[in-house]
This record gives structure tokens, C-alpha cells and sequence, in this order.
């Protein structure tokens, strides 16, 4: 500003550089409010950004949570324990009754392996040292396969060649390292009687060529008689602890003989004979020279067209026609087991020694030869833990949007002149009424808390219960708390008191614990809700779970007509009494893909009733994140939220650059326009020293 003080003029200030960039600034304050709020708004979506964001990362907690629950299978626990589990393990699925089992176990499943009786001193030893190409042939499961051995070949090269051999059918070389030196042992990885290894031949590899006895000579194709010779027909020919069998075959039909333990050559002759398969055998006594008496095994017929063989049995001596002197030999054989005495006569055979097919939802480990009993029940503790983990899985997430979407009364708020940010001018959370959340919420919570899809209650047709034991969570004890004063409040609480039409969770695992495990797991079941048709099938990815109605008819012929399910008109199929829906054309149906079994053909009569797809509560959570629309999905709700919630970030980004860059414009010009001032005040300033000069210049010359 101007000031004129005693008779002369002077300008100060707006000279001075320091005092142009506080007014600049000062000024700038004011040119840059809605800048400023831009920023505070970008700070605010980022912040619901963020809350959706926790919101799908929780939700993603759940469904991995959920994902190790979602089948009766899993859910159910069984508690499987066995009295000697030196003779076997077990385990049970979710599937398997309660109940005791008495397993006998009479052998086990072993595989293949031949062992050289004689050792090479270390495994850099040479087996072929020729200068020649050689060649190991073997054959497994039937099939014949041969490796090529160059000369120079170590032991340890061979058993690499046989194992990184690109056609290998399942066979394994290792060294030995025993006080004979290194040994060469070869097996077959499968157990059971159908993996037979045998080493068929050698070229160029002295120290494992095959060397062989006749097992067996032959008086005519149907006299053969063993060259395995003892002191005293009573003489032990299995010593070696377990079952073995004795194979021969009568023109190309095979008999296998089993001997146990401590079985005689008596034995092993009255067994032949036992058999019925059209050989003689006797025991017949040999005197050599000196007079010494030995015995040994005879097979024959009456026809000297039959033909006998020998088979590849597992009783050492009696293993084929001729046998390897030079080798070690155990023969693959099947395990054999009964259960509860079952089968009367002989024994169950299985390839492996983890059998699971015998006892619905068991599988016994095998290990030794004997007696167990296996005990089967459900661990309704370790049921009560998962079902923990489920409420504990639900609540996490209610928590977490009750704080996002929570109402403070008592929040004082600002007045939109001086809040900051949208947060401050509200009583709500980050999240309070965002339609998105609240649908998600509501969708939630009607999951939980609702029927069962496909789960209907227990009713009565014809005298005869029908429907589901448990149908809802609340059946069993699991309710939301609506105390609003609680601390636990919209949470789900697991009640220790029984009320009217509800047990405890006790209770009800105690009451039934399958329909327990059902309304939590079942994954897509189908189920038939009435006496005159049972469900057969349906595809999982075209049938939805939920309930449907089904109506028939019988006509005086006793045919299936006018067939309906869930309300369109079903296939028949008289053949199969089977009726069937697909929606080749038109408005598909809910339950495309079912599958029913007529029971009741009445003549002349009509049945309704209705069928079932089941989906436990874990399902229908995960089904309902899963898929493009489902709320975990590319399409789904939170997507849409965040990709929605990005772009309006990105649409504030834009305006906060282009109102940066009328700000910096604006200071430029407003620097510029100071600058001109500040000069022409300077021109005014140095006019007034020179106005002034020539004043006193004037008042000096009077």
C-alpha cells in the first residue's frame, strides 16, 4: 500500500520478495479448497476400498476354512481302533456304521524280488567287461522288456540303466551292501500274485547270468514227478512262517493249492488230491544206491494225452518246471483276509496290503499275519470341534461387517464446513448403508439361518416316516443372538439349553449324528421322500438341490403315464421303470438331469410324493461364492463394489491432476503479476528519492 508521512511519499512491502510469498500463499490456501477436499474425498473411497477389500479377504479365510468340511466324509468323524495293530491298522470314513469287526489276516500281499546269491566286492565292479554290447531281459506283470548293457558297465551302472530306463514298467534295482559283498536285488514295486518278476536271460554279464535245476522231471506229459526230495514223507515242506501256495495246471486250467505254516508233504499231497482237479498225487518213496530212502511229490492222470505244468506258486522248490540256483527268489502273492468269518471256506484275496473295499468306509492296513478286533464309533467331540470351526467362520465375518457398517449414536459429528472428510460428517461406520454389504449380509444370514436346501421336515406317509431328522440349524441348537444389549449380538451362539422344538447341539449329536453331519455337508445328495419311487441319479452340474415335486400314473396295462417333475412332463421309460428329466428345449428346470425308480404300479392308480437334492450349510456358503456371479466372482457383488470404488478413485486422481496443474498455472500467473508490481512500484519508489533529492536541492538554494 502507499503511505505518506511528513511531506514526503514512500511504498514499502509489497517490494519485498519475503512478504510476496506469504501473500502467495496465503492466497494459495484459499485457490486451493477443492483440491484439498478432492484429496480428502480420494483418502475416504480408499478407505471403503479398503473395508471391501478386508471384507474379501475374510471371505476368502471362510471358504478355505469351509473347504476342509465340505463333505459328510469329512465331517463326520469315525474313530477306528484296532486290537493288535502289530496285524493291522485302520481307518474309517464318515460313511462307515458303528460296529466291531473281527478281521483274520492269513497272509499278506508281497511283491516280487530276486536277489543274487553272490556279491560283486564294490559297485564301480564291472559286470561287463566283454568289449561286447550286452543285454538284460526281465519279465513283469506278463510283459517282456530287455536293457541294452554297453562293455565298461559298472554294478552301479546297471541298476541306473534298468531304473532310468523310459520304459520302465514298474521295476527297481538297489545294491545290498552285505558282508557277501554288494548285491544286486531286483523287485517289482506292485504286490500281489498278478505282479510276477521274473529275469528271463543275461548276454555279456557273467556274474548275474541266470543258472537253473529242473525242478520237476516228466515220465510223459501227464506223469511229472518234483526232484525236491525229503527223509520222511511227514517232513516239513512250509517252514518259512506264513501261507504259500502250490499252482499247477491240467491242459491250461490252473488249480492253486494254499499251504500254511508247518504243512507236510503228506499235507501238500492230500491237498492235490482234495482239490478235484483231475490230478493224482502220491507220495512216492525213492532208494539210491547205497540204499538211502528219500520222498518226494508225483502228479498224474489216467490219459496220457492231458498235459500237467507247473505254475508259479509261492512254495519254495515247487515254483515252475526248473528254478534259478543262483538267485534268491520270493514270489509276489495276494493278501488273504476274513471278516467277521466271512467267507466260511477259504479267504478273501486283494492285491495290496491297504484293503478298502471290504467293509464300507474301512481301510484295514495289513501288517502281519493274525487276529484283531476293529472297532468302529463316532467321535462326537471331534464332530463338536467342526462345527466349532464353522460357527467360529461365520462370526468372524458377521464381526467384521457389524464394524464396518456399525452406528455410533453418540458420535458427535461436523458440520460439512469444517469436516475434513465424509467420515466426520456421519454417525455410520466406513461401510453403513452400502446397499452391496447389506444385500451380502442379508444373503449370509439367510443361508445360515434358513431351512436346508433340499432338506424337508420329518412327515408321515402311509404310516412311515419320510424327510429329514434336522433340517435347520436351529433344530440342533445353533440360533443367532438378538439381544441387541449382548456383547455377542448378530452372532452365532451355540445354545447349552434345550428349548421348545430344539435340542442342544449334544443332544442332537447324541439323537443322530449322521442327519448332523448331513445338514452341515451333504454335497449335491439325492434323496426320495416317498414309498413309491426312489431317487437313481442326477448330474451334478444341471440339477440344482432343493425339493421337487413328482406325480405319476399307472395305466390298467400297468404302464407308467403322465409322469411329472418339479412341474414339467418327465420322460418314461418303461423298460427301466425309470422317469427322467432334461430340458432339451424351452425354459430349463431346476431339476434337469434327475433320475427316479418307479416302485409302485399299481394299475389304475396316481402317486405323488416329492424327491430331494440335498445341500448341507457348507455347500450352499461355498456354492454361493463360487461361480462368475457367485460373491468371491469376477462378476459377483464385491468385485462390482471394488471395481466401482476404483474407478471413482481414479476419476478423483484425474480431477486432483488437472486442478494441480491450474494451481501451479495460477501461481505462476500470480508470481508474474507481483513480479510487474513489484517493479513498477520500484520505478515509483526511485521516483519519489528523486522528487525528494531535488526538494532539498531547492530548499538549499534560498
Amino acid at each position: 500500500m502507499g503511505i505518506y508521512t511528513s511531506g514526503s511519499m514512500h511504498f514499502s512491502g509489497l517490494g519485498s520478495k519475503l512478504e510476496v510469498d506469504s501473500l502467495i500463499e496465503d492466497l494459495y490456501k484459499v485457490e486451493s479448497r477443492y483440491a484439498t477436499q478432492l484429496v480428502e474425498w480420494k483418502k475416504d473411497w480408499e478407505t471403503r476400498l479398503k473395508a471391501f477389500q478386508d471384507v474379501r479377504s475374510k471371505l476368502l479365510d471362510v471358504q478355505n476354512s469351509l473347504k476342509s468340511l465340505n463333505s459328510v466324509g469329512k465331517f463326520l468323524v469315525k474313530g477306528a481302533n484296532s486290537s493288535n495293530t502289530s496285524v493291522a491298522s485302520v481307518t474309517a470314513g464318515g460313511s462307515t456304521a458303528d460296529g466291531v469287526y473281527n478281521l483274520s489276516v492269513n497272509q499278506l500281499a508281497t511283491n516280487s524280488i530276486w536277489s543274487i546269491d553272490t556279491g560283486l566286492a564294490t559297485k564301480t565292479d564291472l559286470v561287463n567287461d566283454t568289449g561286447t554290447d550286452g543285454s538284460f531281459s526281465y519279465t513283469y506283470k506278463g510283459q517282456s522288456h530287455t536293457v541294452h548293457v554297453p562293455s565298461g558297465t559298472t554294478l552301479e551302472g546297471l541298476k541306473n540303466i534298468i531304473n532310468n530306463d523310459s520304459t520302465n514298467p514298474g521295476v527297481k534295482v538297489q545294491l545290498v551292501d552285505s558282508t557277501e559283498g554288494m548285491i544286486f536285488q531286483f523287485r517289482g514295486m506292485a504286490t500281489g500274485i498278478d505282479a510276477s518278476l521274473s529275469i528271463d536271460s543275461t548276454t555279456n554279464i557273467n556274474c548275474l547270468a541266470i543258472q537253473t535245476e529242473n525242478t520237476w522231471t516228466s515220465a510223459g506229459t501227464n506223469v511229472i514227478s518234483t526232484n525236491t526230495r525229503y527223509a520222511d514223507p511227514a517232513e516239513v515242506v512250509n517252514s518259512t512262517g506264513g501261507p504259500k501256495t502250490f499252482k499247477f495246471s491240467l491242459n491250461g486250467t490252473e488249480t492253486t493249492i494254499k499251504l500254511n505254516s508247518g504243512d507236510t508233504l503228506l499235507d501238500l499231497a492230500q491237498a492235490v488230491n482234495d482239490a478235484g482237479a483231475g490230478v493224482t498225487a502220491h507220495v512216492m518213496e525213492y532208494t539210491s544206491g547205497t540204499g538211502e530212502k528219500t520222498y518226494g511229490l508225483r502228479l498224474s492222470t489216467g490219459n496220457s494225452a492231458d498235459e500237467i505244468k507247473i505254475g508259479e506258486g509261492t512254495l519254495s522248490g515247487y515254483a515252475g518246471m526248473t528254478q534259478p540256483t543262483n538267485w534268491v527268489v520270493q514270489r509276489g502273492q495276494n493278501a488273504e483276509i476274513r471278516v467277521d468269518g466271512w467267507p466260511a471256506t477259504g479267504w478273501l484275496e486283494r492285491s495290496t496290503n491297504s484293503v478298502n473295499d471290504v467293509v464300507d468306509g474301512v481301510t484295514f492296513g495289513l501288517r502281519s499275519e493274525g487276529d484283531s478286533v476293529v472297532s468302529i464309533s463316532t467321535d462326537a467331540a471331534a464332530i463338536e470341534a467342526n462345527i466349532q470351526k464353522f460357527v467360529d467362520s461365520v462370526n468372524e465375518f458377521r464381526t467384521l461387517i457389524q464394524y464396518y457398517s456399525a452406528v455410533d449414536k453418540e458420535k458427535t459429528v461436523l458440520d460439512p464446513k469444517y469436516a475434513k472428510s465424509q467420515f466426520e460428517m456421519q454417525k455410520g461406520g466406513v461401510l453403513t448403508g452400502n446397499y452391496g454389504i447389506q444385500l451380502l449380509s442379508s444373503n449370509f444370514k439367510s443361508i445360515v439361518a434358513g431351512q436346508g436346501k433340499g432338506f424337508s421336515y420329518m412327515h408321515s406317509i402311509n404310516g412311515k416316516d419320510f424327510g429329514d431328522v434336522f433340517s435347520s440349524l436351529s433344530q440342533i441348537g445353533l440360533t443367532t443372538d438378538a439381544d441387541v444389549s449382548s456383547a455377542t449380538y448378530g452372532l452365532l451362539m451355540i445354545k447349552d439349553v434345550s428349548g421348545e422344538g430344539s435340542l442342544t447341539l449334544a443332544e442332537a449329536l447324541e439323537k443322530d449324528p449322521v442327519a448332523v453331519a448331513k445338514l452341515f455337508a451333504a454335497d449335491s445328495e439325492g434323496h426320495s421322500n416317498s414309498p413309491y419311487f426312489s431317487y437313481n441319479s442326477h448330474v451334478a452340474s444341471m440339477t440344482k438341490p432343493g425339493n421337487y415335486e413328482v406325480s405319476y400314473g399307472v395305466d390298467a396295462s400297468g404302464n407308467i403315464v403322465d409322469a411329472y417333475i418339479n412341474g414339467k412332463q418327465a420322460k418314461i421309460d418303461q423298460s427301466t421303470r425309470q422317469i427322467s428329466i432334461y430340458s432339451h428345449t424351452g425354459e430349463a428346470n431346476a431339476a434337469d438331469g434327475l433320475i427316479l425308480d418307479i416302485y409302485d404300479l399299481t394299475p389304475g392308480q396316481t402317486f405323488t410324493g416329492s424327491v430331494s437334492i440335498r445341500q448341507g450349510k457348507i455347500n450352499e456358503v461355498l456354492s454361493a461364492m463360487n461361480g462368475s456371479d457367485g460373491w468371491l466372482g469376477e462378476s459377483g457383488v464385491l468385485k462390482n463394489l471394488e471395481d466401482n470404488y476404483k474407478n471413482i478413485i481414479e476419476n478423483i486422481e484425474t480431477k486432483i491432476l488437472k486442478e494441480d496443474a491450474r494451481l501451479e498455472k495460477w501461481e505462476g500467473s500470480m508470481r508474474n503479476k507481483f513480479a510487474r508490481l513489484e517493479a513498477v512500484l520500484a520505478r515509483y519508489n526511485q521516483m519519489n528519492s528523486d522528487l525528494e533529492s531535488q526538494i532539498k536541492q531547492l530548499g538549499s538554494s534560498k
